[in-house]
């Protein structure tokens, strides 16, 4: 079983996430004895290349769409910067935070899109003053996806090895 590569950007009001998932690499049975198989080293490094070009041009983009929502007039969503402090992260005890009277957490979002690969997931994890409602969460996840949505239709491989 072979590990997986990610690249993780630290940005003013999130992080991202990019990361592939574990693969198994199987034998390559036509090679002989003292010969190396370099399937692994090849998909690790297409990996790290291709989420380093898609991270680059994604990030400024993605700053400016966070930018907008940030400072929406009412602020619904209350995102901090973000910094990457050990605030608990409200999926794992919503109870606990509550009880705690936490005044800041962070929550991981998942699922989105990439512009990549199918075999990579798109995490992103933002700050924010309170424990946020579960619909708000509902509604920026879902403003997140259609973002991602439309940044990678106007993507345009640039070569066989953007799609690994």
């Amino acid at each position: 079983m072979s590990g997986s590569t990610s690249d993780i950007r630290l940005q003013k009001y999130y992080q991202i996430k990019l990361e592939t998932p574990c693969i198994s690499f199987a034998p390559n049975p036509t090679l002989k004895p003292g010969e190396h198989d370099n399937a692994e080293m090849d998909f690790h490094k297409n990996a790290r290349n291709n989420f380093d070009r898609y991270l680059s041009s994604l990030t400024p983009v993605l700053d400016e769409f966070m930018e907008s929502i940030v400072s929406e007039e009412d602020n619904q969503f209350k995102i901090l910067e973000y910094s990457d402090k050990p605030e608990l992260l409200c999926h794992w005890n919503r109870k606990e935070l509550e009880k705690n009277g936490n005044k800041t957490c962070r929550v991981d979002l998942y699922g989105f899109s990439n512009g990549v690969n199918i075999l990579s997931d798109v995490s992103i994890t933002v700050k924010f003053l309170g424990i946020p409602e579960e619909q708000l969460l509902t509604n920026l996840k879902h403003k997140l996806s259609l973002f991602f949505i439309d940044y990678n239709s106007k993507l345009m491989p640039d070569s066989e090895n953007d799609h690994f």
